[in-house]
């Protein structure tokens, strides 16, 4: 039989149950889901699933006679020297009436994972871990294996255990997936014998772009498609101007990767689209060693606007960079949609920095902003749409102001702000939203503000218009404090301030309004 691709095929009423039992003798790793094809005895296609792995899976099929494969994910093989490997069986035939159960096991046999693929400590590539005289041999290991790869359209370098010193980049095509055998904890050096790293240690002061390149044009036949990048420690010094640099890079993954080390950037995204960074840690040696932690930008070179598409980052751990992610570019718009779910941006001088971006919806859900000294996210003036900031928790002591909206159309929902020292929302542009937060001071604060409408500018007087602030509830501690404020406005031009929640008597609207006549205030 075959194994096949196919779409699932709803089985009609009066189905059986076939109980599948495994035969696991031969595993020595973990395996997380397998791959389920039915045939039948023409060995046409007719059931495929992914099921999670589980000692016993059901699955309902019409009366007939069938054949069961099973293949697993890649799993690593702990007692062979972390050799990638898949499982593989196949039923007896079996019998399914209607309304009855029926019982089949399936041993799984182990065979290499996939085709194309390479071990790089392998013959003849023979890399070396654990020896930093050994990062000139090392390059030309890398760089032999993915001139092997490019030859054959694509393929699979594996990285076993161990830390591999190079001198160069690594340089990836289309097609090709590097793979470790898992990340640590953490970056720090002290942990890194558990997991498989890359260690970049050049001669000269930013002689490449990235310890791991990924270099596209902007011709569609030239951008680097399907790369991914899995399990790894990346360390990179400042030979390097990040840890990874993709230009022109579309449907990627990177996923589980940690980079640490004292570049410019830890990971340097330039007009890619289509693709995931997961269950990941970008961090500097200490406070401020990358002066980016992500960057994300639209290639200067070209102006190109790249319209459609989205990039999305869950689950990654952006901490102890001057900022923690820089979203620019004026000339060009960058994504359709640019999403963050939790995300956790910790102990940055800035957390976020958006900066002449037209991205159409930059999105924070559910995030983490925590012990940034200057500001949590920071919107320029010359940013027409966004972010939309929702369902996110923000614990600073540290920052004078939180969030800075200079542009227009952002909107910051259903967040929580606590034990901040001095102002949460500062408010220099228009069309924002402002609805249903929590703003909790510190207990010793004094003299706090939740939220501040102001202009930008003496030249710039009415700018403040037509935001919406709404719903929000302020815990109040000192006198005086204030959950909302207008300061040197000549203006405020249609500001709807409505039902303003606390829970302390004598919340005022601010004692600096110039002029505010023309907008809506209802307290709560």
């Amino acid at each position: 039989m075959s194994f096949g691709c196919s779409e699932q095929i709803e089985a009609p009423e009066a189905t059986g149950t076939v109980d599948i039992f495994f035969d696991l003798k031969e595993i020595s790793s973990d395996i997380s889901y397998l791959d389920i094809v039915v045939t039948d005895l023409n060995d046409q296609t007719i059931l495929s699933s992914k099921r999670k792995f589980d000692d016993l899976i059901k699955i309902e099929l019409s009366p007939g006679k069938y054949q069961i494969g099973i293949k697993s994910n890649i799993y690593f093989d702990l007692s062979a020297s972390n050799i990638p490997k898949i499982l593989s069986g196949i039923s007896e035939e079996i019998k399914v009436a209607s309304n009855s159960t029926t019982s089949t096991i399936v041993t799984l046999s182990s065979s290499s994972a996939l085709d194309n693929i390479i071990i790089i400590t392998n013959s003849p590539y023979n890399a070396v871990p654990n020896n930093p005289d050994s990062a000139h041999h090392n390059s030309e290991a890398f760089a032999d294996a993915l001139n092997y790869l490019d030859n054959q359209k694509g393929g699979h370098i594996i990285v076993p255990k161990g830390e591999f010193w190079i001198k160069q980049s690594i340089e990836l095509q289309e097609q090709v997936s590097l793979i470790g055998t898992g990340r640590n904890s953490s970056s720090k050096p002290s942990d890194l014998e558990t997991g498989s790293t890359i260690t970049l240690r050049g001669l000269n002061k930013n002689t490449y772009k990235g310890a791991i390149e990924i270099k596209g044009s902007v011709n569609p036949n030239s951008q680097r498609r399907y790369i991914n990048i899995e399990n790894l420690n990346i360390r990179v010094d400042d030979s390097a101007e990040s840890g990874i640099y993709a230009q022109y890079m579309t449907h990627f993954n990177i996923e589980n990767v940690n980079i640490y080390g004292t570049a410019v950037n830890g990971l340097w995204l330039s007009s890619s689209f289509n693709g995931t960074v997961r269950s990941s840690r970008i961090e500097g040696k200490n406070s401020s060693s990358f002066d980016t932690g992500v960057l994300i930008e639209v290639n200067a070179d070209t102006g190109l606007d790249v319209f459609s598409g989205q990039m999305l980052f869950e689950n990654v751990d952006v901490w102890h960079n001057e900022t923690g992610l820089l979203v620019r570019n004026a000339t060009a718009n960058i994504l359709a949609q640019l999403i963050f779910q939790k995300c956790h941006f910790k102990k940055n001088e800035t957390g976020v920095k958006i900066e002449g971006a037209k991205s159409k919806t930059v999105t924070f859900d559910a995030c983490h902003f925590e012990g940034n000294n200057s500001t949590d996210i920071y919107v320029e003036d010359d940013v027409v749409s966004g972010p939309s900031i929702s369902n996110s928790y923000f614990n600073n002591s540290f920052s004078p102001v939180l969030i800075k909206l200079n542009g227009k159309n952002a909107s910051v929902e259903n967040c929580e702000f606590e034990r901040f020292m001095d102002t949460v929302v500062e408010i220099k542009g228009s069309q924002n939203r402002i609805i249903d937060n929590i703003f909790k001071p510190k207990s010793d604060a004094f003299n706090v503000t939740g939220i501040i409408l102001e202009k930008q500018s003496e030249v710039n007087a009415v700018n403040c218009e037509f935001n919406f602030i709404e719903r929000n509830t302020f815990i109040k501690h000192n006198q005086p404090s204030y959950l909302f404020e207008c300061i040197n406005l000549q203006s405020s031009a249609e500001n709807t301030l409505i039902s303003l929640q606390h829970y302390d008597d004598a919340i005022q609207f601010g004692s600096r309004v110039i002029d505010n006549s023309n907008s809506t205030q209802y307290q709560g």
